[in-house]
This record gives structure tokens, C-alpha cells and sequence, in this order.
């Protein structure tokens, strides 16, 4: 651990020439750092946790502008603290540079060493992402590898703000046919899944004691027809929980005990059947992951997504100008953001007006926003 650091050391002095220099590189990950902070509040104990750490983490940050010769004028950072802005105990942590950054420094090798030595404090900070896991029990499992190990999902497994594990229902039976359904009571048609090996399989993953499944802080999801409609408010507000549980059902339903004395929370992802859960999971897991915190590319992404502002996304154009005879629209090759951004809320208005009017009924409206929805009415009736 040690030596790994003190070539990473050496590779910074080499490329980067000064501490003060790698300080200018790494000011976007003391943004991302502040983004993670408001995107998880204070609510959990994982986010006091983070909170601790990044007070830790700007102490360090004076230690190696201290240890690298730099004077108290040359690089100072501030931490201000407000809470209740995002839930309990939430903070806001702004990191400035109040001077300019002083460049170069004597490279005397005990200064090496000191900054060696706060370096490998300060790289597991800079690479600390929230985590969130999701816990699936299905019949199907060789259903979600292909989606998982593909594009996004796959890039935050892999960074480690994801994890997935997939729990095969029928590993907790005890018959040599691995039976997890059976005839419906009263007769009809289908299959009925079982309650002993889904229970059993819930609570072992889980760690809760038999007959008090119920009331555990990790909520236990039935995907069905009959749940609550998923939304991305819903996704909003399951993003919360640093572990979900989902259970997949199969077959024409199953064992109403499961529904009434284990699952906690039943989502629909809309009024028509399939033939199970595994889709609707992967949809939840896909729409939760994208609100963590560095799973995007575009930390701001999620906000702008369709549903996310309560209206549907505005259009989006690239290379090349012209396809076609086909035009992007000149205000977006301007360079004028203030004309951009109005241009982009606009057409977000325009967009959820003519596919979406019952969205504007919920949708927090500007008094601009109001006139120009006014306006594309008086149009509609022209």
C-alpha cells in the first residue's frame, strides 16, 4: 500500500510538476465530492458516514498543501456547513480557493515522504462513492447477467456504486424436484407459488428471524400487476435506501401469505401482464441506479431526464448542423446558455402540453412558465 502510493507520488510530481498543480487537477472530483453530500443528506447512517469523512477529508487537504511547502496564503479551503437544506443533518460543503496556487516547490525527500504519507489518506477519500445493492429472488436468474454485464449497469458494478446478487428461489427448497409452485386451492387454472422456499430464501439472504419479516429496515418488493404504479417519483424515493430486496413472481401469482406477512412495498410498472418479474426488476434496478451519485457520465443527467422536473425532456441534437436538409436549431450552435436554457425549458413545455397535458397539472410552473403555457393554449384553440 505504501510503495503503490509513493509511485503514485512520484508519477504526480513528475506530470503534474507541484502539489499545487495536482490540487487544479483534481478540483473536479472536490465537486463531485460536494454533489455526493447533497444527494444523500444526512438520513442515513451511510451518509454520516460520508459527512465525517469529507470533514476528515478537507483537514487532510490543509495537511498537504502544509507538508508540500505551501504557506497558509497560497492554498486555503473552506467548509461551510448548512443544515436541514436537503433532511436531517443534511450539508452543504463548498471547497474555494480564496488566492491564486502557488507553483513549484522544494522536492526535499522528507516533504516527499510527509506527502506520501497524507496521499494514501487522502486517495481512498477521493475515490469514496455511495453504494447501493440490490438483493433479487427469482426462478430465472440466468435472465439479468446479459442486461447487467452491458454499458452503464455494467461500468457501476465494476466502479463498485452498484452491486446486484441474483438469488435462485429454488436453491432453498428441499425435494429432489426443487418444487417452488403448485395447484391453486378451490381449483382454476396456473400455478401458484410455493411460501416455504421463498420465505425461507428471503430470510436467509436477509438475515431476519423467522415470523418477523415484517417491519425490517430493508424494504421487500413484489413486482405484480396489483402494485403501485412505478414512477420516477417512486424511483426517486426508493433511491433512498442503501439496499432493496425484490421478489420476482412467476406463474398466475403468488401464496397470498407472502403478500400479507413478508413483502413490505408491491410495484406495477404498468396496467398489463408479463409472464414475471425478472423485467420489471431490472427496469427499478436500471431507473435507481441512474440517481446514485457518479453512475452517469453527466452528474446532473438524472435531473434532466423526462419526469425527473415534472415535465418531459426538451428535444436533443448533434453533429453533424444540417442531415438531410434538416437543421439543428441555430440557438443551440450560439454559445448564448441563458438563450439555451429558456429555449430547452420552453421546449419541455412545449412537449409535455401537446403529449403529456395531464403532467402540466402537477408540474411546479414559473409565472414565465405559466404565460408561455397560456400562450400554447390560446394557439391550440385558434
Amino acid at each position: 500500500m505504501w510503495r503503490l502510493c509513493g509511485h503514485y507520488v512520484d508519477l504526480l510530481w513528475t506530470y503534474c510538476g507541484s502539489p499545487a498543480s495536482w490540487l487544479k487537477l483534481i478540483r473536479p472530483r472536490l465537486e463531485l465530492v460536494a454533489g455526493c453530500v447533497l444527494n444523500l443528506g444526512g438520513v442515513t447512517a451511510q451518509s454520516r458516514d460520508f459527512y465525517t469523512r469529507v470533514t476528515f477529508y478537507a483537514d487532510i487537504m490543509f495537511l498537504v498543501t502544509e507538508h508540500a511547502g505551501q504557506s497558509a496564503a497560497g492554498c486555503q479551503g473552506e467548509l461551510l456547513l448548512s443544515g436541514g437544506s436537503v433532511g436531517l443533518g443534511a450539508s452543504t460543503m463548498l471547497l474555494r480557493e480564496h488566492s491564486s496556487l502557488r507553483s513549484g516547490c522544494t522536492r526535499h525527500s522528507t516533504q516527499r515522504e510527509q506527502f506520501a504519507t497524507t496521499f494514501c489518506f487522502c486517495l481512498p477519500l477521493l475515490c469514496y462513492n455511495p453504494r447501493m445493492q440490490f438483493e433479487v429472488f427469482t426462478l430465472l436468474p440466468e435472465i439479468f447477467p446479459p442486461y447487467l454485464e452491458s454499458s452503464i449497469l455494467q461500468r457501476a458494478r465494476q466502479r463498485g456504486l452498484i452491486e446486484v446478487r441474483v438469488h435462485n428461489i429454488r436453491d432453498y427448497t428441499h425435494d429432489r424436484h426443487h418444487t417452488t409452485d403448485d395447484t391453486p386451492y378451490g381449483g382454476g387454472g396456473g400455478m401458484v407459488m410455493k411460501p416455504e422456499p421463498v420465505f425461507e430464501a428471503v430470510e436467509a439472504v436477509l438475515g431476519l428471524p423467522a415470523h418477523q419479516a415484517l417491519g425490517k429496515p430493508v424494504p421487500i418488493i413484489l413486482l405484480t400487476p396489483q402494485g403501485r404504479v412505478f414512477t420516477q417519483r417512486v424511483a426517486e424515493e426508493l433511491s433512498q435506501h442503501e439496499r432493496i430486496a425484490l421478489l420476482c413472481g412467476r406463474y398466475e401469482g403468488v401464496d397470498e401469505r407472502i403478500r400479507e406477512h413478508l413483502v413490505s412495498d408491491e410495484i406495477s410498472i404498468g396496467d398489463y401482464v408479463l409472464t414475471g418479474g425478472e423485467l420489471p426488476a431490472l427496469i427499478i434496478i436500471d431507473a435507481l441506479s441512474r440517481l446514485i451519485p457518479g453512475v452517469l457520465g453527466d452528474p446532473t443527467g438524472a435531473e434532466d431526464d423526462s419526469h425527473s422536473m415534472g415535465l418531459l425532456e426538451y428535444p436533443h441534437y448533434t453533429r453533424p448542423p444540417e442531415f438531410r436538409g434538416w437543421q439543428a436549431p441555430e440557438i443551440l450552435l450560439s454559445g448564448d446558455h441563458a438563450k439555451i436554457d429558456k429555449w430547452r425549458r420552453e421546449q419541455a413545455l412545449l412537449r409535455t402540453f401537446r403529449k403529456r397535458p395531464d403532467m402540466l397539472e402537477k408540474a411546479e410552473l414559473s409565472e414565465a412558465d405559466q404565460k408561455f403555457v397560456e400562450g400554447l393554449k390560446k394557439q391550440e384553440k385558434q
